[in-house]
Parts: C-alpha cells; sequence; structure tokens
C-alpha cells in the first residue's frame, strides 16, 4: 500500500524510464468508475463502504454527514481492503 502521491512520483518515473505501456498503473480507489475501468468494482465497493460508515456515523449523532468518521477510518479501514483485492488482480495479469 502507497500513498497515492508517491503512487503518482512512481509512475512518473516508470513513464520517463520507457517502460512497456500495462507493466504499471494507479489506482485511485476513491475516483468515479470510467468506462471499460478495470478497477470498476473496487471504487464501487470503497464508495458503498466509505457511504456506510458515514451513516452509521450519522445514526450514532453525528452532525458533520459523518465526515471525521470517513476521515479517521479512509487510509487504513476503508481503502486498503480495496487496494489489496485491486492490486492482486492487477498482478494476477502477469
Amino acid at each position: 500500500m502507497v500513498y497515492f502521491a508517491n503512487a503518482t512520483i512512481e509512475q512518473a518515473y516508470w513513464n520517463h524510464a520507457n517502460v512497456a505501456p500495462g507493466l504499471t498503473s494507479i489506482l485511485d480507489v476513491d475516483s468515479t468508475p470510467g468506462a471499460n475501468d478495470p478497477f470498476a468494482s473496487a471504487k464501487a465497493g470503497f464508495a458503498q463502504a466509505e457511504a456506510q460508515v458515514a451513516q452509521q456515523a450519522i445514526q450514532a449523532g453525528a452532525t458533520d454527514n459523518g465526515s471525521n468518521a470517513v476521515l479517521q477510518a479512509y487510509h487504513d479501514d476503508l481503502v486498503a481492503p480495496f487496494c489489496m483485492v485491486a492490486a492482486r488482480g492487477f498482478f494476477g495479469n502477469f
């Protein structure tokens, strides 16, 4: 698991190193899936999990639409499982 800023730096490095296309990939699991997006299920699952955390916080009395709960759970609890599944799928291609 890599912070997104580090992933974009790595991608830029490999692009300049003339690596064959498709050998590296960046996933922003917190983005909207595009057409033919190989990570669409990870992105959709993440969005659903994020909404669930926010909803649980609201039901528990949060007055910030669950934003703080999502922020607290974001990297370790929310993002990690979806990125790991996506990484496994990506490396399964090789």
